[in-house]
């Protein structure tokens, strides 16, 4: 994951007050902790993200050596992969 829970949950709450102080969302139950949910979602998001990195580098291990001879920047193919999987997939990042 690229942040730290730290950072994680100080976003998590900057989201929580803005959305309550603009009345984008209202409360009805006071025993329902709104960052707590956020973070939840940033959480399963990145964690999302990091299993399709990982399945993007082992589909690209099997093309190592053609990478490697062909001189490929490896960091290119990689997002057109990633953005392959995320078009194909309808994912959202």
């Amino acid at each position: 994951m690229r942040l730290k829970k730290e950072m994680i949950e100080y976003l998590a709450e900057k989201v929580a007050n803005t959305l309550i102080k603009d009345e984008d969302i209202i409360l009805v139950d006071n025993t329902i902790n709104l960052k707590d949910h956020i973070i939840k979602v940033m959480v399963n998001d990145f964690e999302d993200e990091d299993n399709l990195n990982e399945e993007v580098h082992d589909i690209l291990e099997d093309y190592d050596d053609e990478i490697d001879i062909h001189k490929i920047n490896y960091g290119k193919v990689f997002r057109m992969v990633k953005g392959r999987l995320i078009k194909e997939r309808n994912i959202i990042i």
